[in-house]
């Protein structure tokens, strides 16, 4: 599983990008954002990406991962349906701001962490105790179940790397 769009990525509310056959337990997403407007947003969230298995907003597979923002914050979910919100490092995110973030799910020790960064700083990790690999997988930017974050600034070069591929590849190379 790989996906790469270098530039601006066209969002709006239900647009399907891509399917992957399947979704692995290990995955690191890159891309860029920055919220240009957030007048008429609410605490309610509205969806930027969204990678799903099922016709819902809600259930196994429904949020495998996805990302998310409101007036103030961001939230990112992974598939275990576990959501984090970002407070930032210290405050709300700042409008017109360049955020580069870097999701990951990944095999540390004997335990899968899911984490999201900003940059270089660690914001968020957890242990997702019930990693699944998942068939069928659907990429939305953004998806049909939210508000969408299509009028409220830009999403640019998202990346969709499966890591146990490249785990596989290192481990097969050092032999």
């Amino acid at each position: 599983m790989r996906f790469h769009h270098k530039g601006l990525l066209d969002v709006e509310k239900g647009k399907l990008v891509t399917a992957f056959p399947t979704w692995s337990t290990e995955y690191q997403i890159e891309f860029d954002i920055i919220v240009t407007d957030n007048a008429g947003m609410t605490d309610n969230y509205i969806n930027v990406f969204h990678v799903s298995n099922i016709s819902s907003n809600d259930g196994d597979g429904s949020k495998i991962p996805g990302a998310w923002l409101n007036k103030d914050f961001f939230r990112f979910c992974c598939g275990n349906n576990d959501c984090v919100t970002l407070n930032g490092v210290k405050d709300k995110y700042k409008l017109n701001t360049l955020y580069h973030f870097k999701i990951t799910q990944e095999l540390e020790g004997e335990k899968v962490m899911f984490k999201a960064r900003h940059v270089d700083s660690q914001l968020y990790f957890t242990e997702n105790p019930s990693p699944k690999e998942y068939e069928n997988v659907k990429l939305y930017v953004s998806d049909p179940w939210s508000d969408s974050f299509a009028s409220h600034g830009t999403f640019s070069n998202l990346e969709i790397t499966d890591l146990s591929l490249y785990t596989l590849a290192v481990v097969s190379e050092g032999k």
